[in-house]
């Protein structure tokens, strides 16, 4: 566990972040083996009554240019997805930086719609677990 007491378990192995750096990826594909779960143990959400939760900050950049978006799935796996910069490209070699707070029992990957390398992916936990 961090020292700040919040957690990413991707694979199993609890990290402050998660980052993926120069991985091929293919287009419209999940870019993470395993969705990311948001658990039931937060912090601040849940003193002001909110329903459990976390808020996470995912910065990007791609080797070339497409459209980077969510894929959120509730418990019962329907998914929806959400297109950053409303759908618009995201500029080859640039960076981009999203919020985004979901509630317990979600789930979060990536796509990106064109075949291509991740520069660098990165997802930061800023309030509640994500087991």
């Amino acid at each position: 566990m961090a020292a700040n007491g919040m957690n990413i378990n991707v694979h199993t192995v609890y990290l402050n972040d998660l980052t993926v750096f120069n991985t091929s990826i293919t287009a419209d594909t999940d870019i993470l083996s395993t969705d990311i779960t948001i658990g039931d143990d937060n912090t601040i959400v849940n003193q002001f009554n909110f329903t459990k939760g976390c808020s996470v900050t995912v910065e990007a950049s791609f080797a070339t240019a497409g459209v980077f978006y969510f894929v959120i799935k509730d418990a019962n796996d329907t998914e929806v997805t959400v297109k950053t910069l409303n759908g618009t490209d995201v500029a080859a070699d640039s960076g981009l930086t999203v919020n985004i707070t979901l509630i317990e029992g979600y789930k979060l990957n990536f796509r990106y719609s064109t075949s291509t390398t991740i520069n660098w992916l990165s997802v930061t936990n800023h309030g509640g677990k994500m087991p």
